[in-house]
């Protein structure tokens, strides 16, 4: 049996099974953290902007989205906005280290990438 409830408009779904799943984010994986720490629409659409072209970027953008956007002042996270309006190619060329970002405030989030 299924049940599905809305804590509230943004957060996630509770799903419950006769196997006691729990808590899924409805590609079947547990992470709690998505009810507790989703900030609404705003991180939903960075989640879909930090999907790029490559996994690697993809890997790289998310693990920071998860791990270290939430910490970041409110003037970083607008820079963390900017970098993901890059051009793929441009972001993997920095993140790599092959060549220097146009913006040089970008720097900052980019070495905080790197430390993923």
């Amino acid at each position: 049996m299924l049940q599905a409830t809305v804590k509230s408009k943004d957060s996630c779904i509770r799903r419950n099974d006769e196997r006691g799943v729990g808590m899924t984010n409805g590609w079947g994986r547990n992470d709690a953290r998505e009810v507790e720490n989703d900030g609404g629409a705003a991180i939903k659409q960075l989640r879909w902007r930090c999907r790029r072209g490559t996994r690697e970027l993809d890997i790289l953008l998310l693990g920071f989205l998860e791990r270290d956007y939430p910490y970041l002042n409110t003037e970083q996270q607008a820079l963390f906005g900017m970098l993901l309006d890059e051009s793929d190619p441009d972001l993997y060329a920095w993140i790599t280290g092959k060549e220097q970002p146009i913006n040089p405030d970008y720097l900052t989030i980019i070495g905080r990438i790197n430390e993923t």
